[in-house]
């Protein structure tokens, strides 16, 4: 638990403190291969092992079902459903490698942060 620099008055938070916040963010991020900007969106945990969970096929992870879930499931600005998001797989991989960074970065769930989630609810 980290403490609070000297000075620094925090306050012990409710539930109702902790779900009112809006703590995933969006960003608008710049696709020249595009020729234009999307606006993508943070998922909670929850919203991701959801999209990781659909994505298991006998027992191993289907990257195509978990990038078009996670694409689907992050696009704010064009909304895409499953379908559509698939056809970007189509596109240029520079720029939904980018936009899937992105949105791992946005959610806080990659690298170390992830496997410490990850340790933490198993």
């Amino acid at each position: 638990m980290s403490k609070p620099s000297e000075g620094e008055q925090v306050s012990v938070l409710t539930l109702d403190d902790i779900l009112a916040k809006d703590d995933l963010g969006e960003k608008e991020v710049n696709v020249p291969e595009w020729g234009g900007t999307v606006v993508i969106r943070g998922l909670g945990y929850g919203e991701f092992v959801s999209v990781r969970d659909k994505s298991i096929v006998n027992g191993e992870q289907d990257e195509t079902i978990f990038g078009v879930g996670l694409l689907a499931a992050a696009f704010v600005n064009p909304v895409l459903n499953e379908e559509q998001a698939k056809a970007l797989f189509n596109k240029s991989s520079a720029a939904v490698v980018r936009l899937t960074g992105e949105i791992v970065s946005l959610s806080g769930i990659g690298g170390q942060a992830f496997v410490d989630a990850e340790a933490d609810f198993s």
